[in-house]
């Protein structure tokens, strides 16, 4: 039964359409598995997964604590416990999870890259995020997640040169991503080539920050307006700190409406704190 579990939640990539008899599946397990046996770890996390898929925060917590609180060094609660607090827009804590299941699987190189990312959302914190981006891509090279990290790292700083050599390597390790023409069209849009950048398709998520380093204030307020109403507020997510911190905002940080939508995710954030940052960071 554990494996029927632990096979549907890891060996499983549900298309869209699949979605719904995925965790119909996943449910039917989960249910003979607590009748099984509830005080597992792994039980306790894929039903904090569950109500996470859900958007019910607070079962999800309730049951991502269980788990830790069964086995402390189970990996994978840990990983997935950090995700939860991404989500919140908590992202201190979810560092400390993540440094947590390092301290047991210190050589899994996406874990190094997701602590990164984590501390990229913090200005003081860029060198050991750094850090963490080399860390990774020594144990892996071509750990896909770092080396996209490393071109975002270079292309908020306008360090061109460093980001077209990371798209190089990039494109020589995936010749087939759907990321590379991602990082071409900013690579155009950093050296002013504002026609060619803006011919490539690009999700709206990336149009909004195209529109930044373009220094299409208007257009990236609008798609910036539009995707975390749809993605972010809907969903119950928090994107406090990427607004507050990302460097693609600055031209637009002191614009009224990006002032409302940063007040909206800050307040949504200290609630959130509030309510679910009662672990010691």
């Amino acid at each position: 039964m554990m494996a029927d579990l632990y096979n549907t939640i890891y060996n499983s990539t549900p298309l869209p359409e699949e979605k719904n008899e995925f965790m119909q599946l996943t449910e039917e397990y989960l249910s003979r598995a607590e009748a099984i046996n509830e005080n597992i770890a792994i039980v306790q996390k894929v039903k904090a997964l569950v109500y996470l898929a859900k958007n019910d925060y607070d079962l999800a917590y309730q049951h991502f604590r269980k788990a830790i609180t069964i086995d402390p060094n189970h990996v994978t609660s840990l990983t997935d416990f950090a995700w939860f607090y991404e989500r919140l827009g908590l992202r201190k804590h979810a560092i400390l999870n993540y440094s947590k299941a390092l301290q047991l699987a210190p050589l899994e190189a996406i874990y190094w890259t997701r602590r990164a990312q984590n501390y990229l959302y913090h200005l003081e914190e860029q060198q050991k995020a750094l850090a963490d981006l080399k860390r990774a891509l020594a144990i892996d090279p071509k750990q896909r997640t770092a080396l996209q990290g490393y071109f975002w790292y270079h292309i908020r700083r306008n360090e061109i040169e460093e980001a077209e050599a990371v798209y190089k390597k990039y494109r020589a390790a995936y010749p087939d991503s759907r990321n590379l023409k991602r990082f071409e069209s900013f690579l155009l849009a950093s050296r002013g080539k504002r026609a060619e950048a803006l011919e490539i398709e690009l999700s709206q998520y990336d149009t909004m920050f195209l529109y930044c380093v373009l220094g299409m204030d208007d257009k990236a307020i609008a798609e910036l307006d539009s995707f975390y109403e749809k993605n972010y507020l809907l969903k119950n997510r928090n994107a406090y700190l990427q607004l507050k911190n990302n460097a693609f905002f600055e031209n637009i940080r002191d614009h009224p409406r990006f002032q409302e939508i940063l007040e909206e995710h800050k307040k949504i954030y200290e609630e959130n704190l509030a309510k679910y940052g009662d672990i010691d960071i």
